[in-house]
C-alpha cells in the first residue's frame, strides 16, 4: 500500500515537473514585445474601467459593445468549429458558435473544440484572446454598473495613501436635497480647486437589522435607477454603514462599523476644509448625527457641519461655530427675497422722488405652516414703508388655514410685540380665517378682487398648484382693475416644480389682454424647489451671510464717524470683524443668555439690512437689480446722483468727527448734521431745496419701521417707562420700539436716529 502511494506521488511529481517545464518553455517563446503589449493592454483596460467618463461611456453603450463582441466571437467560433465534424451540418455549426459566444461573457472558453489549424494561427489566437478578454470586460462593466459604485468607492478610499490637498464633502444618507447640493457643488467649483464628494448610506429609520439581508438588496435596488445613477454622473463615492452616528459614539464603535471606519481613515488624508451634511428627511437623525460630528470635530476650524432641521429654540441652543442648521422654509423665502420684483416694494407704486409708497400693501397667505410663517415674517418686515402724508403705509394680510385660530395664538405667543402693534395700530390689519378656500369662498372672492400678493404654501404641493390656478381664474372673474397681482406657489419637489413651471408659462403668456386690449398684470410664480434651495451659494458659500458680514463691516467703519471719542479699530476684513463681535459676546459667561439674545438680534438686523438694500434702492428709483431694461438705465443714473451726495456727506462726517475727537466730545445730533450736509450738497449742485433732505428723511423713517417690525418678529416688545435708550435682552424689550415722531420728541432717543441714517448711507454706498 505504501509503495503504491509513493509510486503514485512520484508519477504526479513527474507530471507536475513536465507541466511546469512546458509552461516555462512556452513562456520563453513569448517575445518581449508581446509581454510588454500584454501588460500595457491590461493596465490600460483597468484604467479605462476606473476612469469615470470612460466607464460612463461604456455603461451607456453596453448593449452595442456587447453585441459587437458577441458577433466577433460568433465569427471566430464559426471558423474554429468548421472542420471538427461540422462541415456538413450548418445548423449545428451555427448553434454551437452561438452557445460558445454566449459563454465568453461568463469567462468560459471552447478553445479545446477549435480545430488544430486555427490554434496554430497566431493571428486567429490573438483575435481569440482579445475577444474573450473584451467579453469579460463587458461583463465586469455590467457588474460595476450594478454594484460598481460601492466597489470603486471602497478601492479608491482604501488605496488613497498620500495627502489630498482638496476639499472633502461628506453627505450622510441619500436624499433629493443632498444629491441636488452635491451636483451644484460640482457646477460651482469654477476655481479649479480639487474636491471629492462622499456619500454615507446609513440604515433606514425603521430598519433594525444588524445583518446583511435580502432587504438591503431591495433597498439598494429601489435607489438604483435614479439616485445611484446621479452619484455616478458626478463621480461621487459611496460607502455603507450598518450603524447611524449617534451622540457619544467612541472610536471603538467607529472602528467596528466598516463604512465609518473607512471614512475615518479617509478623512485623515484631507488637509483642506471638510464639510459634513446631514440632509435626510428624518430631522431627529440629522440632529443626532450633526451634534455627534460637532463634538468629534469641535477643535478643528477646517470642519464644517450642516444640519437640515427646523430653526427653533432647540436648534438655536445646539448651533455652534462649526454647526449650522438649514431650514428649508427659510431657504424658500430667501428665493423671494433675492428678486426685487418679488418683494413688497414692487407692489406699492413707490414715488421715487420722495421715497414713499403710494398704495397700501395687501396680501393673502393660504396655509400657515412653517413656510407660511416665514412668508409672513418676510412680508411684514419688507412692507414697512412711509406712506401718504409721511404716515406709516397700511399693511393688510389675510391668512387662511384649517388651524387658523391655533396658529394665531401661537404667533402672538412668540411675538407679543406684534400683537401689541396690531391691536393698537389701525394701519396693521392681520386677519386669520379658519378653513379652506372652499369653506371661506366669500372671503376669497372679496380678497382676490383687491390683494396684490398671494402665497399658496399648504402641505399638499399638488393642491398648491390647483389652488393657485383657481385663484388666478377668480381674479380674472371678480377683479375690477388690472393692477399687478402675483400668485406664488410653494412647491418643494423637483418634478412637481418643473410641471408647475410649464403650467405657469402657459397662464402667464395667455389671456393677458381682454377684448378691449387692457393688459392684465397677473402672474403665477412657482418657488421653493429643492433644486433652487440646496445650492452651493445658499448652503456653503452662504451668500447672504457674506453680504451681512460686509454690511456690518462697512457699518462699523461708518459708525466710527458718528459715535465715539476714540476711533474704533475695525478688523482687517468683514469675516474677522464679524467673528470679533462673536468672541466678545462669548467672554462673559455670567451673561451667556443675555449675550446670546443680543448677538442673535444684531446679526438678524445685519442680515435684514443686507436683504433690504434692494428695497431701499427701488424706493428711490436706483435699483440696478431690476430686470426691466428701461428702468435699469434710469436707475444707474439715479444711483450715481445719490452716490455723489452720499460721498459728499461721508467726507464731511470724517472732518467733523476728527474735530469732535480732538475736543474729546461725543458727536451728538449727527443725523441733523447729515441733513445739513445734504442741504449743502443740494445748494452746490443746483438741486431744488429740500428734495434730497425729504428723500433721505423718508428713507430713515422707512428703515426705523423695518427695524421695529424685525424686532417684533423676533419676540421683542416696547420698553415701557424707559429712562433712556434702554434695552433688556432677556425680557426682550427695547425703548426705541416707538413711532419715529416719538424718537424725535425724546432728547435721548433722538440721537439713535443717526443709526437709521447710517444704514441708508451704507446701503446706497454699496
Amino acid at each position: 500500500m505504501i509503495t503504491t502511494i509513493l509510486l503514485s506521488a512520484t508519477a504526479e511529481h513527474a507530471n507536475l515537473e513536465e507541466i511546469c517545464s512546458n509552461f516555462f518553455n512556452n513562456w520563453n517563446n513569448v517575445s518581449t514585445m508581446e509581454f510588454i503589449s500584454l501588460i500595457v493592454f491590461f493596465i490600460v483596460a483597468c484604467f479605462l474601467l476606473m476612469y469615470s467618463s470612460v466607464r460612463k461611456h461604456i455603461i451607456n453603450n453596453l448593449m452595442p459593445y456587447a453585441c459587437a463582441i458577441f458577433i466577433a466571437g460568433f465569427i471566430l467560433y464559426f471558423i474554429g468549429f468548421n472542420g471538427e465534424g461540422n462541415e456538413s451540418n450548418t445548423i449545428a455549426l451555427f448553434f454551437r458558435s452561438v452557445t460558445a459566444s454566449m459563454e465568453m461573457f461568463v469567462s468560459e472558453s471552447e478553445l479545446i473544440e477549435v480545430e488544430k489549424g486555427a490554434k496554430e494561427s497566431q493571428l486567429y489566437m490573438s483575435f481569440f484572446a482579445v475577444t474573450h478578454f473584451l467579453a469579460i470586460c463587458i461583463s465586469a462593466a455590467f457588474i460595476l454598473h450594478i454594484l460598481g459604485i460601492r466597489a470603486i468607492s471602497y478601492l479608491k478610499m482604501r488605496l488613497t495613501w498620500r495627502r489630498q490637498k482638496k476639499d472633502l464633502y461628506v453627505f450622510f444618507d441619500l436624499s433629493q436635497e443632498s444629491v441636488n447640493l452635491a451636483k451644484d457643488i460640482c457646477k460651482s467649483n469654477n476655481e479649479g480647486k480639487g474636491f471629492r464628494i462622499v456619500f454615507v448610506k446609513t440604515p433606514m429609520e425603521d430598519s433594525h437589522l444588524e445583518r446583511f439581508s435580502f432587504s438591503h438588496i431591495l433597498s439598494f435596488a429601489d435607489n438604483r435607477n435614479e439616485t445611484i445613477e446621479e452619484l455616478m454622473e458626478i463621480n461621487a463615492l459611496l460607502t455603507y454603514s450598518r450603524k447611524s452616528i449617534t451622540i457619544g459614539m467612541d472610536d471603538k464603535e467607529w472602528e467596528e462599523t466598516i463604512g465609518l471606519n473607512i471614512l475615518r481613515h479617509y478623512i485623515k488624508k484631507y488637509t483642506e476644509d471638510i464639510y459634513f451634511f446631514c440632509l435626510s428627511a428624518n430631522e431627529e437623525n440629522n440632529i443626532n448625527t450633526a451634534v455627534a460630528l460637532s463634538k468629534r470635530y469641535s477643535d478643528n476650524e477646517r470642519h464644517h457641519i450642516y444640519c437640515h432641521a427646523n430653526k427653533d429654540s432647540i436648534t438655536d441652543s445646539l448651533a455652534s461655530t462649526n454647526l449650522k442648521f438649514i431650514d428649508s422654509s427659510n431657504l424658500a423665502v430667501m428665493e423671494l427675497k433675492k428678486k426685487v420684483e418679488y418683494q413688497p416694494v414692487s407692489f406699492v407704486n413707490p414715488d421715487t422722488k420722495t421715497g414713499v409708497a403710494t398704495k397700501p400693501f395687501r396680501s393673502m397667505i393660504i396655509g400657515f405652516g412653517e413656510t407660511g410663517f416665514e412668508v409672513f415674517r418676510f412680508l411684514y418686515e419688507f412692507s414697512s414703508f412711509v406712506g401718504k402724508e409721511s404716515k406709516e403705509n397700511p399693511f393688510h394680510c389675510d391668512i387662511i388655514d384649517p388651524k387658523a385660530k391655533q396658529l394665531e395664538n401661537s404667533l402672538y405667543l412668540h411675538c407679543p410685540g406684534l400683537e401689541e402693534k396690531v391691536n393698537k395700530d389701525e394701519v396693521h390689519n392681520v386677519l386669520f380665517h379658519e378653513g379652506t378656500i372652499e369653506s371661506q369662498r366669500n372671503v376669497v372672492k372679496e380678497l382676490v378682487s383687491n390683494v396684490d400678493y398671494i402665497v399658496v404654501c399648504t402641505d399638499n404641493e399638488k393642491e398648491n398648484l390647483s389652488i393657485g390656478i383657481t385663484l388666478l381664474n377668480l381674479a380674472y372673474k371678480y377683479r375690477s382693475n388690472s393692477d399687478k397681482l402675483a400668485i406664488f406657489i410653494g412647491i418643494n419637489d423637483n418634478r412637481e416644480y418643473k410641471k408647475a413651471q410649464e403650467i405657469a408659462k402657459f397662464y402667464n403668456k395667455c389671456g393677458r389682454k381682454d377684448k378691449e386690449g387692457n393688459l392684465y398684470e397677473f402672474s403665477l410664480v412657482p418657488f421653493g424647489s429643492k433644486k433652487q434651495l440646496f445650492t452651493y451659494k445658499n448652503i456653503i458659500d452662504e451668500e447672504i451671510h457674506n453680504k451681512a458680514k460686509e454690511f456690518y463691516f462697512e457699518y462699523q467703519k461708518t459708525s466710527n464717524l458718528l459715535d465715539t471719542k476714540e476711533a474704533y479699530k475695525c478688523a482687517e476684513n468683514p469675516k474677522k470683524e464679524w467673528e470679533k463681535r462673536r468672541e466678545e459676546k462669548k467672554q462673559n459667561v455670567d451673561k451667556g443668555l443675555w449675550n446670546k439674545n443680543e448677538l442673535t438680534q444684531k446679526e438678524a438686523q445685519d442680515m435684514a439690512n443686507a436683504w433690504h438694500i434692494q428695497t431701499k434702492l427701488y424706493l428711490v428709483g436706483a435699483c440696478c437689480y431690476c430686470k426691466d431694461k428701461e428702468y435699469k438705465c434710469v436707475a444707474k443714473e439715479r444711483h450715481a446722483q445719490l452716490y455723489g451726495c452720499i460721498d459728499f456727506v461721508m467726507q464731511k462726517l470724517l472732518v467733523r468727527m476728527e474735530k469732535a475727537r480732538k475736543c474729546e466730545e461725543n458727536f451728538r445730533k449727527s443725523h441733523e448734521f447729515i441733513l445739513e450736509q445734504i442741504a449743502a450738497y443740494e445748494h452746490e449742485h443746483n438741486i431744488p431745496a429740500g428734495e434730497y433732505q425729504t428723500l433721505f428723511e423718508n428713507l430713515a423713517k422707512c428703515e426705523h419701521l423695518r427695524w421695529d417690525a424685525s424686532n417684533r418678529l423676533l419676540g421683542y416688545r416696547t420698553f415701557e417707562k424707559a429712562k433712556g435708550n434702554d434695552k433688556h435682552y432677556l425680557q426682550k424689550t427695547h425703548a426705541c420700539m416707538v413711532p419715529y415722531e416719538e424718537l424725535l420728541a425724546n432728547e435721548v432717543l433722538r440721537d439713535t436716529i443717526k443709526y437709521d441714517y447710517n444704514t441708508i448711507l451704507v446701503s446706497i454706498k454699496r
